[in-house]
């Protein structure tokens, strides 16, 4: 007779100890990859003699760096431990003892479930209790606070990858197949999208801007992607993103129980148990397979891959062969997985057929553009904001009716270009940002085929006349003010003003000064009366040399938050002609400066 209990004490113990080796290994491998390097920096850091509030700041870079390991482990743990305490999923043998046990199915699905989650979240606190001799030894440096934090981590991933196992394992009858499905789950929908992204990309002129992947898709993803926001000191997941993944992780955890619940044990060792999942599979295959054959015939065999322009004619319709013939294979292969068998094409050729013509009709409907989507052009009334971006300005954003309108003309004329024909010369690339009234942002990147530079006596190319346009924008007022608005606006906080010239007789070599920030007001309303009135710093200016000007520059930079390194805001050649406010400031607050003139 079954017991009515939702736990069996029994089997739990059973669990926990038949299976030692894996948390043997766990515990090792906790210790060299996450004890020892900790050990090592702490140790170090203390060393260096700096003071406390510089060491709690290194070793909490040491501490993100482990949220790296912590994703890892729950990544590559939860499988194992869910394959290994499901063996009765796979195995016949181990089925029918399961079905014997005085057990009802759901107290076997939490017990095992349980010892698995145990002692993937107990093996992490086992670590952290061998850090406690550097915190007796070291003290503050190792802070229990940043202890609680990575736990905390490891704990949430644990959950989410451990339900996501399984998951994986109660919908399949073979490990493989298990392994196959955690790694779908887990990824599938991020490559996916970054598949489509690149294929709508390839066809469609304009659309090679891709927007942010939907990591929220997938489970691991978005895990690593917090590790890294982390690591890099930035913001971290919010209270609502970490609630929304709990419950997540338990109705998938719900979900597996309910399935094991309706299965029928005979069926393990059976790739697929459930009849209803194997069209899915079979499609799903289909569609990431044709993808998959798209992108790397994109990527490998197209010699601009990375350009950005579209495909030609003739290589849309080598891609769109190829994607078919992906798809018609991903079903086929798929099938002979599910079956085990080679004796299934009378099964799934209509499958393979629908996918083809599914993949044959998507490169239609991109290259002919039957959406519309790549001959787009917002209303100029609809637009809040266009901001625009080459390869040779900083962005710069344009509010006003007029400028707004001569954006929007600009990009219907690059739609008209289509930079089809001849494809040579060099590519310039122009992006248009639009944030229109209802909050949604429309983004474009045109490649063109342009040069700021022609042959005297030679006609400008179409594309080096948009290229032309863009400048103009770029050069009027209203742009000017966006681009140099790092430097104009927002005083002297965090920002360094040098300025390095060239002196010395014979053999020359440079110097530079960094301006005082009790003279920064004054040097940067002479730079605001160069930029704004005199229109120094042109676009071509504006990073390089030319044969006006003096040997000498003027850099602004800003330092980086939590001293990740300098962003270089603006430099510019000094010229009296185009820079008469600057250089009259040198003259006067720094007369040891002798300005020659540039010798090129």
């Amino acid at each position: 007779m079954k017991t009515d209990s939702i736990l069996s004490p029994g089997l739990f113990r059973s669990g926990v100890k038949r299976f030692w080796p894996l948390w043997l290994v766990g515990i090792i491998g906790l210790v060299l990859l996450f004890d020892v390097p900790l050990y090592g920096a702490a140790n170090m850091i203390v060393r260096n003699g700096e003071s406390l509030a510089s060491q709690q700041s290194s070793m909490q870079e040491a501490w993100n760096m482990m949220l790296l390991l912590g994703w890892a482990y729950a990544l590559v743990g939860s499988i194992v431990v869910a394959m290994a305490l499901n063996e009765h999923l796979f195995d016949t043998r181990a089925a029918t003892f399961v079905g014997s046990l005085p057990t009802r199915r759901q107290g076997v699905y939490v017990t095992l479930a349980l010892a698995g989650l145990l002692m993937l979240l107990a093996l992490p606190v086992m670590a952290l209790v061998l850090l406690l001799p550097a915190r007796l030894a070291l003290g503050a440096v190792v802070t229990l606070r940043s202890a609680a934090s990575w736990y905390g981590y490891v704990a949430l991933s644990v959950l989410v990858l451990f339900a996501v196992a399984q998951l994986s394992c109660h919908l399949a009858g073979t490990r493989f197949v298990a392994l196959v499905l955690y790694l779908v789950i887990n990824f599938l929908a991020v490559l996916v999208e970054t598949a489509v992204q690149l294929a709508v990309g390839a066809l469609i002129y304009g659309m090679s801007t891709y927007g942010e992947l939907h990591e929220w898709l997938s489970p691991a993803s978005w895990l690593f992607a917090t590790a890294l926001r982390r690591f890099e000191l930035e913001e971290v997941a919010s209270a609502q993103g970490i609630a929304c993944a709990v419950v997540a992780a338990l109705a998938a955890l719900a979900l597996a129980g309910w399935l094991f619940g309706r299965r029928d044990l005979e069926a393990a060792g059976s790739s697929v148990p459930f009849g209803p999942l194997r069209p899915v599979l079979r499609y799903l295959a289909g569609v990431s397979t044709a993808l998959l054959f798209g992108s790397v015939y994109r990527l490998a065999y197209v010699s601009d891959a990375f350009s950005g322009l579209p495909l030609l004619r003739g290589q849309a319709l080598a891609m769109a062969l190829l994607m078919a013939l992906g798809g018609a294979l991903g079903v086929l292969i798929a099938e002979m997985v599910m079956r085990r068998s080679t004796h299934v094409l009378s099964d799934c050729w209509r499958s393979g057929l629908i996918v083809a013509i599914a993949s044959l009709a998507f490169v239609a409907v991109c290259a002919f553009d039957l959406t519309g989507a790549g001959r787009f052009v917002p209303k100029a009334e609809d637009v809040e904001l266009v901001t625009l971006v080459s390869d040779h300005t900083d962005h710069f954003d344009l509010a006003s009716s007029e400028g707004v309108e001569a954006a929007c003309d600009l990009q219907r004329d690059i739609i008209s270009y289509g930079c089809e024909g001849e494809r040579e010369g060099s590519i310039v690339t122009i992006d248009f940002v639009y944030k229109l009234s209802g909050g949604r942002v429309v983004k474009r990147s045109y490649p063109i085929l342009a040069s700021f530079f022609e042959e005297e006596g030679a006609s400008r190319g179409e594309g080096s006349q948009f290229l032309d346009r863009f400048v103009e924008l770029a050069d009027a007022p209203e742009g000017r003010a966006s681009r140099f608005a790092n430097v104009l606006d927002g005083g002297a906080q965090g920002k360094t003003y040098q300025i390095e010239y060239w002196v010395g007789d014979g053999e020359a070599y440079s110097a530079s000064i960094t301006v005082p920030a009790s003279e920064v007001d004054g040097l940067a309303e002479a730079l605001r009366g160069d930029l704004l009135e005199e229109e120094a710093g042109t676009l071509l200016a504006q990073h390089s040399w030319t044969e006006e000007g003096y040997d000498a520059s003027l850099s602004v930079q800003r330092e980086l938050a939590d001293g990740m390194g300098i962003d270089l805001l603006f430099n510019m050649q000094l010229d009296r002609t185009r820079c008469p406010h600057t250089v009259a400031w040198i003259e006067e607050h720094h007369p040891e400066i002798e300005l020659q003139p540039a010798n090129m």
